[in-house]
């Protein structure tokens, strides 16, 4: 990986990163469907966050 994230993320994933950057290196291919889902959930997730956050009255209300 190129850039190191503030927060490291759990072992298991760095672990299936540093799988799928061997396998690429080495030329194989690399199942993107895991990865996919977890996009998907990541921004299923931030989407939520954000409408709470637009939902939720100012102090002022």
């Amino acid at each position: 990986m190129d850039t190191i994230p503030e927060k490291m993320p759990p072992g298991w994933v760095m672990e299936s990163l540093e799988r799928s950057e061997a396998q690429i290196e080495a030329g194989q291919a690399v199942p993107l469907e895991p990865v996919l889902h977890r996009l998907r959930a990541s921004i299923a997730r931030m989407q939520g966050k954000r409408l709470q956050a637009e939902r939720k009255p100012s102090p002022d209300e």
